[in-house]
């Protein structure tokens, strides 16, 4: 019996010798026919879409601490790092107070001949931007309305466009 059992031990380790050579050299067959992007790959000898794409293995050992994880966190239990949310917690702040652009940098006079100027408060359709979004105060909003519309008559500002900036 020992006999026996010594020559397929023997066998199998041959056989397993052999199948490693094997897969040597199916490896440097495939590294020298490289794939054109033109050839459909099953009319070559060597495809094996196995060997392309293997599932990874799952490991038992990081699902069940994955679950527990998440388990604990739905239980609302405190894990030793802290609290820790499922969604980011977001602190909502005051929104930054609009100031007139005009009244901080002291400008008395809007120029109407200046369109790079006025440009800053026209739509990409040339449209003149309301005050809730520039910020600019009644008095300048009416000034800034004024100006827009003399350099659109005289020709320096479109009335209607699609990409003005």
């Amino acid at each position: 019996m020992d006999l026996i059992s010594e020559s397929m031990i023997k066998k199998n380790e041959e056989n397993e010798e052999n199948k490693a050579n094997e897969t040597e050299e199916t490896e440097n067959n495939n590294e020298e026919k490289k794939v054109n992007e033109d050839e459909d790959p099953k009319t070559i000898e060597s495809f094996n879409p196995q060997r392309i794409y293997q599932d990874p293995e799952p490991d038992p050992e990081l699902d069940s601490d994955s679950e527990k994880e998440e388990n604990s966190l739905l239980e609302g239990e405190d894990s030793e790092k802290g609290i820790r949310f499922l969604t980011p917690f977001d602190v909502k702040t005051k929104p930054e107070k609009k100031y007139c652009f005009f009244l901080k940098n002291k400008i008395k006079y809007i120029d109407y001949k200046n369109p790079k100027f006025l440009i800053k408060f026209l739509n990409e359709r040339g449209e003149i931007l309301p005050r809730r979004i520039t910020g600019t105060s009644k008095k300048f909003q009416k000034r800034l309305t004024k100006a827009i519309k003399r350099c659109k008559q005289i020709g320096l500002l479109p009335y209607i466009t699609d990409r003005l900036r």
